[in-house]
């Protein structure tokens, strides 16, 4: 099988289907998650026309003539009940409701109070109605839909649930994500390696790299390069929605993630891209809802593929609509991005005031560069980038904190 392109890869994502199953949460628990159903505003926001400014609710029509006697106030919450007649005004502060007959409000700035006498400084202001004033349902109107089914819940989706009067909303189900390492050269975190021994770091790196995209880790698996022991690590990824594999996928001799996955079952869709670092990345339909995505063992190869493919991936099976592919944004090189011959390179970089720096150091079995990286500069196939030059970046900073 040809080498496919990243594009390819993502034109796949069309394929993939929203787990089943839901259940509603308040929405301090929310946070990420996907919306099962559209949500509709229960009441008008604000309920009422309002005002912008402390100041005075008044009649458009009388101002610029005598000075206008104040009769009540109307404070938030508190609005004062009365009708304003011809002549009169009526103090107010923000967020307080104008009283029926007032169309406008003049800042408090802008007048003077003598007594019970209101003298408005006409030459400062503008007349006219709604000056100041928010109207009634300026920002939700009755049973307008706010947030359409499929939406990913952030701070910002969330305050506008609560302010159309959910105090809970229905999601999808966090799609259940297995990762499994192969190797026999890995030893876990805090062990001491042994000499071409390895520290197994992806598998921590990829379980976060996924909740971080919105999925449920079931399963933190590793395996020897050996093909019982892979096919008891894949049985018990079994129930897995999407299932990672790192290292093992390439053509070498004890490179089994291809071989024990196709034993499986399933259409094997990518099998090899056109990317650096990332070239081993198999994508495997396994034409029941659940998918196989091999990734790379070299860190650097696994945690880009992963934040490609993986994170899409998971976020097309949380039910979320739109576009989940990475979006790139044009900057500056602020150093030369290396290319990589017919293939995209994906550089590890960091912003920078003069744009985006390449980390020293790309090779893929490189640890280091992944803590300094907060975006990915992509380099097109058959050419580099030159410091000043425009470039194409994807940000990192979901990761960081």
């Amino acid at each position: 099988m040809s080498l496919s392109s990243v594009e390819d890869v993502w034109a796949l994502l069309d394929r993939v289907a929203a787990v089943d199953g839901t259940e509603r949460i308040p929405l301090d628990r929310a946070l990420g998650r996907v919306l099962a159903e559209p949500i509709a505003a229960r009441y008008a926001s604000p309920n009422a026309d309002v005002s912008t400014m402390d100041g005075y609710a008044v009649r458009s029509e009388d101002v610029g003539g005598a000075a206008l006697t104040l009769v009540g106030t109307s404070a938030a919450g508190q609005p004062w009940n009365g009708a304003l007649a011809v002549g009169h005004a009526c103090r107010i502060a923000t967020g307080a409701c104008l009283p029926a007959g007032a169309d406008m409000v003049v800042a408090q700035e802008d007048t003077e109070l003598r007594g019970d006498a209101l003298h408005i400084a006409v030459e400062r202001i503008r007349i006219g109605a709604g000056t100041f004033v928010r109207p009634l349902g300026s920002d939700l109107r009755r049973d307008d839909v706010v947030l359409a089914g499929g939406t990913r819940l952030g701070l910002g989706q969330l305050t506008l649930a609560g302010a159309a009067g959910h105090a809970t909303v229905l999601v999808r189900r966090r799609p259940r994500v297995a990762v499994l390492s192969s190797g026999d050269e890995l030893v876990p975190i805090g062990s001491t390696p042994s000499t071409g021994q390895v520290i197994s770091t992806n598998a921590l790196m990829l379980s976060l790299q996924c909740e971080r995209a919105g999925a449920e880790l079931v399963a933190q698996l590793s395996t020897r390069d050996d093909r019982s022991a892979f096919d008891r690590a894949l049985a018990a990824a079994a129930a897995a929605d999407l299932l990672l594999t790192s290292g093992g996928a390439s053509v070498g001799d004890r490179d089994l993630v291809r071989e024990r996955v196709a034993a499986l079952g399933g259409r094997e869709l990518v099998w090899g891209i056109a990317m650096r670092p990332g070239k081993p990345l198999g994508v495997v339909d396994r034409g029941d809802g659940r998918w196989i995505l091999a990734l790379p063992g070299n860190p650097a190869s696994s945690f880009v593929t992963a934040e490609l493919f993986a994170r899409p991936w998971i976020r097309r099976l949380s039910g979320e609509l739109g576009d989940v592919v990475p979006q790139f944004f044009t900057t500056r090189a602020a150093t030369a991005l290396p290319g990589a011959g017919d293939r995209v390179h994906f550089v590890r970089a960091r912003h920078t005031p003069d744009g985006v720096a390449a980390l020293a150091d790309q090779t893929s079995g490189n640890a280091r560069s992944l803590a300094g990286a907060d975006a990915l500069a992509r380099v097109p196939p058959g050419r580099s980038i030159t410091v000043g030059e425009s470039c194409e970046v994807t940000s990192l900073t979901h990761l960081l904190g």
